[in-house]
């Protein structure tokens, strides 16, 4: 109630709230809880999260503030600190704000992030995480001192540590036996919240023995070293007790950026690609790799961001020290290697890279990294996170890779030399497709056509780029779903044998489009087709008129123009019109809607 109080209360000027405490002690459970309370969101206008953590760049926490505004800036990296700096500055003038700074290292830090922050005298407030005392007093003032984490006491401990074994009913009569083993397992977490609910989910998922208990006990009593080193410890001895087959999944968690919320549904593909599932006869690959997240989130090792209406989660993340974990014993058995300013590697260590590599933001410049990466001929997996990635052509290098992922990475330009990935290509099972902003040719749309299965294709932002998609006759033989959105294409050249199943189609943002092809509307199977206002509609209208009268019959379900300035619309109704809905807008000034039945 004390930090809630200062957040809302009746001061004016802007101030800094520092939380401070171990690792492991709760820092950012706090800033959230507080973060996310009705009454702190409903007394600020506007309130943005950013983690700065030790591979701090000013740009990406400019950028993430703004993301967490809903401003989005392209090509972040290319803008100067001083224009992220002013455009931050006007969205929060005038506006009482929130920012949580959460786990930061240094006090340059906050010289560099302090005069972003303007002071309106509204009540804005900046709210900051840190491990280090210092950071914390050098960041306020003796008018707003640091609020420094307690440890669980005794009682607290026994209590947590029953929640995460045996849920709210707490200690059931038939293990009261293990209770003076588990108290004293507790007492030995030294208080650290993040400690006793792993070790929690360890006893959760184990024998409900006094052996295995005692067992336990023994090993978190030995541990005797610093607190910080102390939680580290214990979190290992719960990753030492995994089983076999969840050990790689949970390792793989280091692998991407710190406190980034994961997607599960790419986690799930990476999994699947890495074969670190059991195949079951009963269960999809997709349903055992859910088995194995909702195990490792009861383990206390993994935590829910957010899930769907159905239940399922939809993105987690990990604490830090988790993660520092992951990556340490990652490293350790040779699992996978991450390449980033802090590693110090030279084209010789290459030579006995893991099977998988991580390459993480700011990566050291000079030509060492493209010698390095031009020796890693055994290397199975490449994941880049953010990286502004060298434009040389060691890719045909990767000659054994099978897993390549890049998330927010920049090219200068698409480098297709990876055409020489010889053993990375679409599985011929695929059936849905995504490209977002991979700006192909266009006569590599032919790899995507002969795909068999496939039945949903989604073009986004300049994925193929090009004046003329002509398709060839023989592909896309099952596509029921086309999405094409924020292309530069200009002529769209087609028949209806070249789409013979599709139901769906989709025009968003193509403002150089000319029109529809004529032979889309003799697709027996087409229902719909949507375009919205920001594509040129009048050409497109005017096509479609043809199109309408090369078709025998109207076959389709839905059509949808919006903002066409055209006030004649289907004048010849023919009886197999099923239902036809036109919406039209003309100059803003009148509606028409139709329908043919």
């Amino acid at each position: 109630m004390e930090l809630k109080h200062r957040l809302t209360g009746w001061e004016s000027k802007l101030q800094v709230i520092p939380i401070t405490g171990m690792g492991g002690a709760g820092k950012t459970t706090l800033a959230r809880n507080l973060y996310d309370d009705s009454l702190v969101k409903d007394h600020f206008d506007v309130r943005a999260w950013v983690t700065i953590s030790q591979t701090y760049i000013v740009e990406d926490v400019i950028g993430g503030l703004l993301a967490d505004f809903g401003v989005v800036i392209d090509k972040v990296k290319e803008k100067s600190v001083q224009v992220l700096t002013q455009i931050l500055w006007k969205n929060l003038k005038g506006r009482r704000y929130i920012i949580v700074l959460d786990d930061m290292w240094s006090t340059e830090v906050w010289d560099d992030m302090k005069r972003i922050f303007p002071d309106d005298g509204n009540g804005s407030r900046i709210m900051l995480t840190t491990r280090l005392q210092g950071v914390a007093v050098y960041a306020t003032d003796s008018f707003s001192p640091p609020h420094r984490i307690s440890l669980l006491d005794e009682d607290k401990s026994w209590y947590l540590l029953c929640q995460a074994v045996f849920g709210q009913e707490g200690c059931p009569p038939e293990f009261q036996e293990l209770e003076d083993i588990g108290k004293m397992i507790a007492r030995n977490c030294n208080g650290l919240p993040l400690a006793t609910s792993v070790v929690g989910g360890l006893l959760a998922n184990s024998a409900m023995t006094r052996e295995f208990w005692g067992y336990v006990a023994d090993n978190v009593n030995s541990i005797a070293i610093e607190h910080e080193e102390h939680c580290s410890e214990i979190l290992s001895l719960s990753n030492k007790h995994l089983p076999h087959h969840l050990k790689p999944c949970f390792l793989y968690f280091g692998a991407f950026p710190e406190d980034y919320k994961i997607p599960v549904t790419k986690l799930i593909r990476l999994w699947i690609a890495e074969g670190f599932l059991r195949p079951s006869r009963s269960k999809s690959l997709e349903a055992v790799a859910e088995g194995y997240l909702n195990d490792l989130i009861d383990r206390n090792l993994v935590i829910v961001c957010r899930r769907g209406s159905n239940g399922k989660t939809r993105t987690c993340t990990m604490y830090d020290l988790l993660r520092d974990l992951c990556i340490k014993e990652a490293q350790n058995e040779n699992f996978f290697h991450i390449i980033n300013r802090f590693a110090q590697f030279s084209p010789q260590d290459m030579n006995n890279i893991p099977r998988r590599l991580i390459m993480h933001p700011d990566i050291p410049e000079g030509s060492d990294i493209n010698e390095c990466m031009e020796s890693m001929t055994l290397t199975r997996s490449l994941l880049c996170t953010g990286c502004v990635l060298p434009t040389l052509p060691f890719y045909q290098n990767f000659r054994f890779l099978r897993v390549l992922d890049f998330l927010k990475a920049e090219f200068s330009k698409f480098p297709f030399d990876f055409r020489f990935l010889v053993n990375l290509s679409f599985p011929e099972s695929l059936k849905k497709l995504t490209l977002i902003g991979s700006m192909l040719s266009w006569k590599d749309m032919s790899i995507i056509g002969s795909l068999p299965h496939l039945e949903v294709l989604k073009l986004k932002e300049y994925s193929f780029t090009g004046a003329v998609w002509e398709p060839v006759e023989g592909e896309f033989s099952r596509l029921k779903f086309l999405l094409i959105e924020r292309l530069d294409l200009v002529r769209w050249i087609a028949e209806n044998t070249h789409f013979p199943c599709l139901e769906h189609l989709i025009i968003s943002d193509c403002m150089d489009l000319e029109a529809i092809p004529s032979g889309i509307g003799d697709i027996a199977t087409l229902k719909v087709i949507d375009i919205d206002e920001t594509t040129p509609a009048l050409l497109l209208w005017r096509q479609s008129s043809r199109f309408w009268r090369s078709s025998e019959t109207w076959r389709i379900m839905s059509f949808k123009l919006l903002y066409v300035p055209i006030r004649s619309v289907c004048k010849d109704r023919k009886k197999s019109c099923r239902t036809l809905h036109i919406f039209i807008i003309n100059d803003g000034d009148y509606i028409h809607n139709r329908s043919c039945n």
